[in-house]
């Protein structure tokens, strides 16, 4: 008899050790279960956020329309300290044969990038800017830009910033809200 329960003894305990192991599995599968739901809605709020700011719009925008090469363009973040709301050339400056010109310009809030170009008549050197926007806001915002130009002729150049039509660009969230 005691052979017996010394059997069953150890039939329980291999059982129950069989069932901590599986629930010790069940928890490592759980976890691993709980990182990659965390991974993918991380990922999907990342794409969401891309998606909002308009970022397929402005990387193809920027792929199909690389023909000025030798124009570096950058802008700053919306600076809300302003007391004037007129474009305006803070300096002008030949670094080598690069012309440098740095300046402030007014797009709308809404603007998530600009994109830089211009254009060239004799002396007139028209500094241009397109907003892309995916929402338009009742307000302008202060950007500090910086236009570097390549080869050109060395002179003294009339200057002018010009905003160009928007890129207006329609972010998945507001196609799935409101069919647009």
């Amino acid at each position: 008899m005691c052979g017996v329960l010394y059997d069953l003894n150890v039939v329980f305990r291999i059982r129950l050790l069989g069932r901590l192991l599986i629930v010790m599995l069940n928890r490592k599968m759980v976890k691993k279960i709980v990182i990659r739901l965390g991974l993918l809605l991380a990922l999907v709020f990342l794409l969401l956020v891309f998606d909002t700011v308009g970022g397929p719009e402005i990387i193809k925008y920027t792929l199909d329309n690389d023909d000025q090469k030798d124009l570096s363009f950058s802008f700053s973040s919306c600076d809300e300290d302003s007391s004037s709301w007129v474009n305006r050339v803070e300096s002008q400056e030949w670094v080598g044969n690069q012309l440098v010109i740095k300046g402030t310009v007014y797009p709308n809030c809404g603007a998530s990038w600009l994109f830089g170009s211009y254009e060239l008549d004799g002396d007139k050197l028209s500094l241009n800017y397109k907003p892309a926007i995916g929402y338009f806001v009742a307000c302008e915002c202060k950007k500090n830009v910086t236009y570097t130009i390549d080869n050109i002729p060395k002179r003294e150049y009339s200057v002018s910033f010009n905003e160009k039509e928007p890129l207006v660009f329609y972010p998945l969230i507001n196609k799935v809200l409101y069919g647009e």
